[in-house]
């Protein structure tokens, strides 16, 4: 079963709410460099609730590897894997109690996922959810053209009808340059 779904956040606001933010998010890292259910209200400034809940449906996962990066004075990146699913709850609430605009995508290719997440104040803008493949050609088609025939030219496709397989229907969606170039990879590895 696969575990890691890896996630990229743009966090945006005033000075002030992303300095406090940021050291929350400190804070509740601590020593373990992780987000886990405690951890999680630490990071929203909030307090513990009487009886322990669930982080998954609390947070979107169960625990997030979060790495903080200022950018600016006003904008921050927020990047790392979690459990099985991305913390969307979690960015959710971040950016209505910090007054934030947190903009995201997470990918997670074994459990054949992805998506982008939009959120201000607390308000979701935009929480597209693909299977894997889908999310590649949605995020960046030339890149998912040039991984697939990498993916090819690495011996993880056993053929054209394999790929077609794993695909779905995003690979009826190849233009037919795209499915030449395809093909090309695999001729490349049977020669």
């Amino acid at each position: 079963m696969a575990n890691h779904c890896w996630n990229w956040a743009s966090i945006e606001g005033s000075k002030e709410n992303l300095d406090r933010f940021e050291a929350a998010l400190i804070s509740a890292k601590g020593d373990t460099g992780h987000l886990w259910y405690e951890s999680y209200f630490t990071a929203l400034s909030s307090p513990l609730p009487s009886k322990e809940g669930d982080a998954y449906a609390d947070f979107g996962t169960r625990w997030f590897d979060a790495e903080f990066e200022r950018v600016s004075e006003t904008s921050a990146n927020l990047c790392g894997s979690s459990a099985w699913s991305p913390p969307l709850e979690f960015f959710r609430r971040v950016s209505e109690v910090y007054d934030l605009s947190v903009t995201a995508e997470y990918e997670e290719s074994g459990d054949d996922f992805g998506g982008f997440y939009e959120c201000t104040n607390g308000e979701v803008h935009r929480d597209d959810c693909y299977t894997y493949w889908q999310y590649r050609f949605v995020a960046d088609r030339h890149h998912a053209v040039d991984s697939l025939c990498e993916d090819i030219r690495s011996n993880c496709f056993e053929s054209l009808e394999d790929l077609q397989s794993t695909m779905g229907d995003t690979f009826d969606s190849l233009s037919k340059t795209e499915i030449e170039e395809i093909n090309e990879a695999f001729e490349s590895v049977t020669k």
